[in-house]
């Protein structure tokens, strides 16, 4: 075998290789993106759901507790900031409740699209995109053990978000815990900016969630005032 020969067996055999390392990257990135969402789904279709978690945004942080049924509808959302109580939210018997800075309202559960029949789920925004959609939301994926860490493509995930509008995703990364097909926590830290009327900012948002069961006997904790909810504001008209 002459030089060039041999010359051309290399760069052929070092191009394969590279083609192969190529291959294999993206289906490791499919199916890990495939993890993920099958995990996501089936967090989305729970019958019954408990997590608790941080979230800050721009270095104002919040805590908050969740937890819900989905038939019969039972939610209860509590959010705190600095240790003090922010909101919170419930429904029970096809009511509404919320309290936002003590000051209280409520509806009925079917002004917000609920009723028994469908029972309550948390909202699936990635439902409708296939699978070459959402693997093209992030531009990389690492698996090491039971945590996959997500890095996003801004264009597309910004594609997604113009539904929402306001926000601009600059940079973001998602990591999550995913053990037998089930997600046990989800960090978000994300980077951008977001318009308020003609006026823009930047913001930075870091939200660390635990799910603390799912698909269990999750007990739904309501205060004992929710037969009177709001009317002393009311009366106080």
């Amino acid at each position: 075998m002459n030089t060039k020969t041999r010359l051309l067996c290399g760069v052929l055999s070092l191009s394969s290789l590279g083609l192969l390392g190529g291959c294999q990257n993206t289906s490791s990135k499919a199916a890990a993106v495939d993890t993920f969402f099958t995990a996501y789904n089936r967090l989305c279709e729970a019958s019954s759901l408990e997590a608790e978690g941080t979230i800050e945004f721009s270095g104002l942080e919040t805590g908050f507790s969740a937890a819900y049924t989905s038939k019969p509808q039972a939610v209860a959302i509590k959010a705190t900031s600095s240790g003090l109580p922010l909101a919170s939210f419930y429904i029970r018997d096809g009511k509404t409740y919320l309290d936002y800075l003590g000051t209280r309202s409520s509806s009925v559960a079917a002004n917000l699209g609920l009723t028994d029949d469908n029972g309550f789920h948390l909202p699936n925004p990635f439902l409708e995109l296939s699978r070459d959609e959402r693997e093209a939301l992030f531009d990389s994926a690492k698996v090491e053990g039971d945590v996959y860490t997500f890095t996003f493509s801004p264009s597309k995930i910004n594609t997604l978000l113009d539904s929402y509008g306001a926000l601009s995703i600059e940079q973001g990364m998602l990591e999550a815990e995913i053990v037998d097909g089930q997600m046990r926590s989800v960090d978000l830290d994300l980077h951008g900016v977001y318009d308020i009327q003609s006026a823009s900012a930047d913001f930075d948002l870091e939200a660390e969630i635990k799910i603390l069961a799912m698909d269990e006997n999750v007990v739904v904790a309501f205060p004992d005032d929710l037969s009177t909810w709001g009317q002393e504001q009311s009366n106080d008209q």
